[in-house]
């Protein structure tokens, strides 16, 4: 493996890093219900949805797969389909995103809500490049539930429940300001003494 392979391998995975925050607050900004039902399913039954995520997936890729055996005309649906797959784990793992950032909420999050989204999306690209637990167990357990994330949110849910709308809890007032105890010097005040 030479020098030029390596950096080609950093660079695509750079690429991936900076996407997945983008992408996820691209569906949170585009499609707001789509990523809340994706949100609510996996906050109501993650287990459901991650079953639910390895039938769906296994039925598009294996299809894919089975399909690029073929002709070329084959060949290029089986690219559709994987790419069809593909977009659903990325618009299910916005979903996850948004449960993983909605639970660890932080005081802006009521001026600026697409924090959440993005705190989330790295959190979870943060914890699927932990060396070996992230690579072999978050992140295809990720993939999977976010394409199980995607199919039931598609799909109206079966109890008339209402999509839950995250309400950031109210930050306090801040104390009126007061004077500091100390005082730092800039530096030119520091120069002239």
């Amino acid at each position: 493996m030479t020098m030029s392979d390596v950096a080609s391998i950093v660079f695509v995975v750079l690429a991936a890093l900076i996407a997945m925050p983008c992408i996820a607050l691209v569906y949170g900004v585009f499609l707001p219900n789509f990523a809340r039902k994706a949100e609510a399913r996996v906050t109501r039954n993650p287990i459901a949805t991650f079953f639910t995520g390895l039938v769906v997936g296994g039925v598009v890729f294996g299809l894919a797969a089975a399909m690029a055996q073929g002709p070329a005309g084959f060949k290029f649906l089986s690219a559709v389909i994987a790419l069809g797959g593909g977009w659903m784990a990325l618009s299910g793992l916005a979903g996850i995103a948004g449960r993983i950032g909605h639970a660890t909420p932080s005081p802006v999050d009521r001026e600026r809500p697409w924090r959440a989204m993005v705190r989330g999306a790295v959190i979870l690209e943060l914890a699927c490049l932990f060396p070996i637990i992230g690579w072999l167990l978050i992140y295809p357990i990720a993939i999977v539930t976010g394409i199980g994330a995607a199919t039931l949110a598609i799909f109206p849910a079966s109890s008339a429940q209402p999509v839950p709308q995250y309400v950031p809890p109210a930050v306090p007032a801040a104390p009126a300001a007061a004077q500091p105890a100390f005082s730092m010097a800039g530096p030119e005040e520091v120069m002239h003494r």
